[in-house]
């Protein structure tokens, strides 16, 4: 298997590189006028946050790839990003307790921690990394995923890293 398999998927190369920031801001406007239309349609919610991370993911890998204060400001865009759809996603999970849904709310927290951490927030980090975990794992425990998981070994070293001095 590619590298690109054996990740994440919520780790993995945003497809995004192909489209230029303007092209990710009007797509994230169409999800947000087309939610504002039917506020309680939770694909429509689900839209806006698939949006947020995917134009999140490419901001984070300017930031890293960035220095000094672009780096602070395309690392804190992110985070905004990453918030933003860790708060829609705990609304869909509040409203829709479905597997899918469970494992995008571990998705967005762990995008949330991963963010934090390359920002020093180590505790915003742990705690994200922590309920990241505590959903995989929940997962597991409900047969949708095994232990072995990529996804849960990625939030288990983000718990790792901010853990360490």
């Amino acid at each position: 298997r590619t590298q690109r398999e054996k990740s994440p998927r919520w780790n993995r190369p945003p497809s995004a590189w192909t489209m230029s920031r303007a092209d990710m801001d009007r797509g994230l406007v169409i999800a947000r006028d087309l939610l504002a239309g039917d506020p309680v349609n939770l694909e429509a919610r689900r839209d806006v946050t698939g949006v947020l991370l995917r134009r999140g993911n490419a901001l984070r890998e300017l930031g890293v790839a960035a220095a000094g204060d672009e780096r602070a400001a395309l690392l804190r865009a992110a985070l905004s990003d990453f918030t933003e759809c860790l708060e829609s996603r705990e609304l869909i999970w509040a409203t829709d307790p479905m597997q899918q849904h469970r494992r995008d709310l571990a998705a967005a927290l762990y995008k949330v921690g991963e963010v934090s951490l390359l920002m020093g927030d180590k505790a915003r980090a742990k705690e994200c990394g922590e309920r990241s975990r505590a959903e995989l794992q929940a997962l597991v425990g409900e047969g949708a995923m095994t232990s072995e998981n990529a996804e849960l070994k990625e939030a288990a070293e983000l718990v790792r890293k901010a853990n360490e001095v």
